[in-house]
């Protein structure tokens, strides 16, 4: 709604009101439309504000429009600068009277104990009792059993820590995604996160879950339940459970596949600092288009305007992240320095591109006459997808499964949760089934005649006669998997939706560093395989 006709003096004053709808396509096209949907004249007295004359009034209002602006562009910049708002974590004085008892095999970090001092403020000791492996995001995920100072103890509770803006996000997903969603056996956050007062000293924050199961028997990750016994039912619990309220929660969308996907895939440029004169330089934009760059090997650069810049796991290197613009992922960067990148004109060396870094993780691996999935990278991102939008869990690898007694199941780690393209959890559940499953027990050439049957009849229980006892629990763990992402394909005579989807799982997940030239090789296969069917 707008107002046209200031006042300039007091007294009787005619003013107009309107109401105007305005459309824009969402593809970025300039055919605007408008409409105006409510007119009014008004009449109105004006005498003066707060005893103020007009002059004095429009003295008064253009100073606060000055500082309005200045604070809301600092907050901006705030915001900007570590992508969440930072009131989200609750800094707090840690107990340092607490008594942190870990069990055999745990270690602790000084920074991590504080924050354990910090959760547990109100204890007197915590016993931490195992850890689980929190995927591939550099957090550590803890059962805890909190003691009172009487002796008493409290449940046992899961302890999820890591940087501060990643446990800040996970909490925003949680409260947007799954607190009112998922059903009651869902794990719960039980407090927004904490850090060490006062805010900055730590970079870690930590987040406290409920804990599900019984008493004496403590859960497995998902990976750990497999290798033990390779049963389909788990997976099917899994989607029986959760299903309903996530992925079955569908509405139609298309849309370009680099939109959902690119974000699995290296960084576009890894860059690292270097002395000299940035005035020939080329320029990165955080609203620069990846695929339009013409960014070599080499070329010298600088940044500018990247509204996320956060550090990565490793504490060496900080990750980067620009616009999502006109249906194109945003632009990602690699910055290899511990020194956060803010210096304005600062100048980079690209060391890295993304063909280079998964030309680097497939080295050596042999196709077994199968085409090189790789060349057909670029031309694949720019395909447009006919599928559909549902609640995602956006990370569902088999360590973010947790599994108790009785085949029980449910989920941990919401930093990734979002509305997604619902194939995107079950491509990659098979990446992980892959490399975390089949690869222990399967031979690179067994593994591609499992592909292969598989492929011929995907859903048929004869797929997998007459083939050795570890191919037949792998496939029939594959099989279940693919059964999941069918039941959510939009168009079920139609499985290249799911092929899309995994051939980018499996390429993405080439660069996760905790992986064997054997895992990494089945995914590269697999990733070969597919592209024959897309």
């Amino acid at each position: 709604m707008a107002v046209d006709d200031q006042p300039q003096t007091s007294g009787a004053t005619t003013a107009l009101a309107y109401v105007i709808l305005r459309w824009t396509p969402d593809d970025g096209s300039a055919h605007v439309q408008e409409s105006q949907a409510f007119s009014r004249g008004l009449s109105m007295q004006v005498d003066s504000v707060l005893g103020m004359t007009t002059s004095q009034a429009s003295a008064a209002g253009l100073l606060g429009l000055v500082l309005g602006s200045s604070v809301g562009a600092l907050a901006l910049v705030t915001r900007r600068s570590h992508g969440v708002a930072l009131d989200v974590t609750k800094a707090v004085r840690p107990n340092g009277s607490l008594a942190i008892e870990p069990q055999p095999g745990i270690r602790l970090t000084d920074d991590e104990q504080q924050m354990l001092r910090t959760l547990f403020r109100k204890y007197a000791r915590v016993s931490v009792e195992r850890e689980f492996r929190s995927g591939y995001s550099g957090a550590r995920t803890l059962l805890c059993l909190p003691v009172r100072s009487d002796g008493r103890s409290d449940a046992y509770t899961i302890a999820k820590m890591g940087e501060r803006l990643s446990i800040e996000r996970e909490f925003g997903n949680y409260e947007t995604f799954v607190k009112d969603t998922l059903p009651p056996v869902t794990a719960r956050i039980q407090e927004p996160p904490v850090t060490q007062m006062p805010i900055g000293v730590s970079s870690q924050a930590v987040l406290r879950y409920t804990f599900i199961g019984e008493p004496g028997q403590m859960p497995k990750s998902l990976r750990e339940s497999l290798l033990a016994d390779p049963d389909p039912a788990l997976l099917r619990k899994l989607f029986d459970t959760f299903g309903p309220n996530w992925w079955l929660q569908r509405k139609p969308r298309s849309f370009r596949l680099s939109q959902e996907y690119d974000r699995l895939l290296p960084s576009h440029f890894v860059v690292e600092p270097i002395t000299g004169s940035a005035r020939t330089a080329k320029v990165l934009k955080g609203d620069m288009q990846p695929f339009d760059l013409e960014i070599e090997l080499g070329d010298q650069v600088t940044l500018r305007d990247f509204p996320t810049v956060e550090p990565r796991p490793d504490g060496w290197s900080y990750s980067l992240t620009g616009f999502a613009t006109n249906g194109q992922p945003p632009l990602r960067l690699r910055v290899n320095s511990s020194v956060e990148p803010r210096k304005s004109g600062q100048l980079y060396r690209v060391v890295g591109t993304r063909e280079t870094l998964l030309r680097d993780f497939t080295r050596g691996l042999d196709l077994l006459g199968l085409s090189d999935p790789l060349t057909k990278l670029e031309k694949t991102e720019h395909r447009t997808i006919a599928g559909s939008e549902s609640p995602i869990h956006g990370d569902l690898n088999l360590e973010n499964v947790l599994v108790g007694p009785g085949g029980f199941v449910w989920l941990i780690d919401f930093a990734n949760t979002r509305d997604g393209h619902p194939l995107f959890d079950f491509a990659r559940l098979e990446a992980e089934l892959i490399s975390q499953i089949a690869a222990p027990q399967l031979s690179a050439p067994a593994f591609v005649a499992l592909m292969q049957r598989l492929a011929a009849r995907p859903t048929s229980a004869t797929a997998l006669e007459s083939i050795s006892d570890d191919s037949m629990r792998v496939g029939a763990l594959i099989a279940a998997a693919r059964d999941m992402a069918h039941q959510c394909l939009f168009n079920p005579l139609q499985p290249r939706e799911y092929w899309l989807a995994l051939y980018m799982a499996c390429l993405g997940a080439l660069k996760f560093t905790n992986l064997d030239t054997h895992q990494r090789h089945l995914l590269y296969l697999t990733a070969a395989h597919v592209s024959e069917q897309i």
